[in-house]
């Protein structure tokens, strides 16, 4: 039932949820402000039937409309911190 109320939530926001299976969820989302203003997207989310103790994860793009880094590299910098050079594209799913 706790999936049941995220889908709730969305739906009185004004978004028609689409479920896609395997817990995933999508609604089309309209982008408000920046270099992708007006555009049109799906923004996707696996929530599983412990929401909201566990958060759901995502959200999930399409289309990807932020660029995926392709370095496998993690490098260490200057300060001590790390630099991942990879978005990690597997555990991503196309909504």
């Amino acid at each position: 039932m706790a999936r049941q109320d995220f889908i709730d939530q969305l739906e009185a926001l004004g978004y028609k949820v689409e479920e896609r299976g395997d817990f995933r969820l999508a609604f089309r989302y309209i982008v408000p402000i920046g270099r992708f203003e007006g555009k049109e997207i799906l923004l996707g989310f696996i929530v599983t039937d412990d929401f909201p103790l566990n958060p759901p994860s995502g959200p999930h793009l399409w289309p990807q409309i932020c660029c995926a880094l392709t370095s496998k590299k993690i490098s260490a910098l200057p300060s001590g911190t790390l630099a991942v050079g990879e978005i990690e594209l597997q555990h991503c799913y196309t909504p």
